[in-house]
């Protein structure tokens, strides 16, 4: 009886050892480790602002900004859902490919094969904290309170991701977290939010950015960075461990360094880009390892009990 009891657990142990593995939405990256890149595209709707400068809670709540086409006056574009009740920007990100960071490995590749995984990443809560506008149009802001999720589902029917589509449907606000039909409703993947102190001429932001008018929209540059962590109402990405702490040793986990390319003129969005965020990840035991591990563990204390 002793033997077959063994021999149960045994089996026992090795089938838990071999029957998990991760998710079918989550990304694989098998025994990768090191510097990634996540490339994809987005559609970023914000806040403009009239000639002048800007540095209080009051001043930028008062003014009136607009969205795309890049016409100071257009339609006022302010939702609630951040911390403080003002949300100065938010938008979609289509992840493409997820690669290492000298591009000669693909972790992931978009595919619109029915059943593949399709990643997507929401941002929100993006908080302008100062904000100087030229004569010119020229805008320069600081921002705070941002957040960040990337969400992992297979695609279904085959139809793929359409950016402009998906702004254009809007989203849904529950709990003062951004919902989108096909996006949120998958495994909620990574969480980030923005970190400060990365900024010399602002200490307190954890965004910059700076865009010039020009035909059609918006060119320019800005700089995130981020951290991995929970995110209240929403909790954190199962597969957060396997990002790496502190980036390069630079003190964040995350950056992103984007360039702004022009929207169309009354497009449902300001502008767009497709620079990749930049992190780095570290192997998680798969659950085969950690069911082995287990067995050992079993099988170790049975015999430490035996003597």
């Amino acid at each position: 009886m002793k033997k077959m009891k063994k021999l149960n657990l045994l089996a026992a142990a090795v089938s838990m050892a071999l029957a998990g593995g991760a998710g079918a939405a989550q990304i694989d990256f098998g025994g990768y480790t090191g510097a990634i890149k996540i490339k994809y595209a987005n559609r970023d709707i914000g806040r403009l602002y009239p000639v002048g400068t800007f540095s209080s809670e009051g001043a930028l709540n008062d003014v009136t900004p607009n969205q795309g086409g890049g016409t100071v006056g257009g339609p006022d574009v302010l939702v609630t859902g951040s911390s403080d009740s003002t949300e100065d920007f938010w938008g979609l990100a289509r992840v493409d490919q997820i690669t290492s960071d000298d591009d000669s490995i693909i972790l992931y590749s978009r595919s619109a094969t029915p059943g593949t995984l399709q990643l997507t990443a929401i941002f929100w809560g993006g908080h302008d904290i100062s904000a100087v506008v030229s004569s010119t149009g020229t805008q320069d802001t600081y921002s705070n309170n941002v957040k960040l999720a990337i969400y992992g589902s297979p695609l279904g029917d085959g139809t793929d991701l359409n950016l402009a589509t998906a702004m254009a449907s809007g989203r849904t606000d529950v709990g003062g977290l951004p919902t989108y039909t096909g996006i949120t409703d998958g495994e909620l993947l990574f969480t980030f939010a923005g970190v400060a102190g990365q900024f010399p001429d602002n200490m307190a932001a954890e965004f910059q950015s700076h865009i010039t008018p020009t035909t059609g929209g918006f060119n320019g540059e800005g700089n995130l960075y981020l951290d991995k962590t929970s995110i209240a109402g929403l909790g954190e990405g199962a597969q957060n461990s396997q990002i790496a702490d502190d980036y390069l040793g630079l003190g964040y986990d995350a950056q992103v360094h984007f360039t702004v390319r022009p929207a169309p003129v009354g497009s449902d969005w300001t502008t767009r880009s497709d620079d990749p965020l930049s992190t780095s990840v570290v192997p998680t035991p798969s659950a085969a390892a950690m069911g082995l591990a287990g067995l050992v563990s079993i099988l170790a204390g049975r015999s430490r009990r035996r003597k």
